[in-house]
Order: structure tokens, then C-alpha cells, then sequence
């Protein structure tokens, strides 16, 4: 990490963890809509059990070295932050309505994201990132 001037690396940080971020944001949220229609306690349980579950998955990325603690830690608060705003928002007396204009924005990429070819946007980013760090490989993790 000190190599390239990028990072912290007395906490060995180099950048929030994806997969850590994605499930906290994503498995709360499921599970708070898969009991969205059931009691209120039973709701707030399932809720607890996504937390549960993401915290979990974000755990798991530090025994296989793909991440440091402060990554997880990081990532894992970015995604519960957004969890509990798209929860707060749902729960609300007054949701947010989905519209004629949203519906006319949404539904043609609905229809046309599954026949896109995925775009090779992680390569872009590492050419973006090695041409203006000017090195010729990506930095490795050397634990």
C-alpha cells in the first residue's frame, strides 16, 4: 500500500471491501422484504438475521486474505448505512410512490439489461487507475 502513496498501512488499508459493502446492503433489505407483510416482531427478526448473515459474509473475507479487518469494518458500515436508509424509507407511513415518469425511465433498461453484454468495466478501471498511477502492473497484496 505505501508503495503507491495509497492506503493506510498500519491498519492495512487499501480501499472499502465490495463484498462486505454489497452484503450489508443487500441482505437486510431481503430479508426485511421477504417479512415485509408479517408482524412487526417477526419483521424486525428477519431484519436481524440479514444483519446477521451479511456480517458473516463480510467476516469471511479476512481468514482467506482478500481483506484486512479495516476494509471489512468499512465496507460492512457503508452497507448497513444504506440498508437502514432503504429500510426507514419503506417503513415510512408515507413511502416513496413510484410514478408514470420513474416507470418510463426504469422499464426500457429493465428490458434491455438481460440481452446486454456485460461491459469489462473492472479492466477499464485498472487500466484508468495504472495510467495514472503510472505503473505498468496493479499492486498486490502482500500480507
Amino acid at each position: 500500500m505505501d508503495r503507491l502513496g495509497v492506503g493506510v498501512p498500519e491498519m492495512k488499508f487499501g480501499g472499502l471491501s465490495g463484498h462486505s459493502m454489497r452484503a450489508c446492503a443487500v441482505f437486510p433489505v431481503a430479508f426485511y422484504l421477504a417479512f415485509h407483510a408479517a408482524e412487526e416482531s417477526t419483521r424486525r427478526l428477519a431484519t436481524v438475521g440479514g444483519v446477521v448473515l451479511a456480517l458473516l459474509v463480510s467476516a469471511s473475507r479476512v481468514p482467506v486474505l482478500a481483506h484486512s479487518w479495516s476494509e471489512v469494518v468499512l465496507g460492512a458500515v457503508v452497507g448497513l448505512a444504506v440498508s437502514a436508509a432503504f429500510i426507514s424509507i419503506a417503513h415510512s407511513p408515507r413511502p416513496l410512490q413510484f410514478g408514470r415518469v420513474l416507470a418510463g425511465v426504469v422499464l426500457p433498461v429493465l428490458l434491455v439489461v438481460p440481452h446486454a453484454e456485460p461491459l469489462p468495466t473492472e479492466r477499464w478501471m485498472t487500466r484508468l487507475a495504472l495510467y495514472l498511477s503510472g505503473h505498468e502492473k496493479p499492486f498486490e497484496r502482500r500480507w
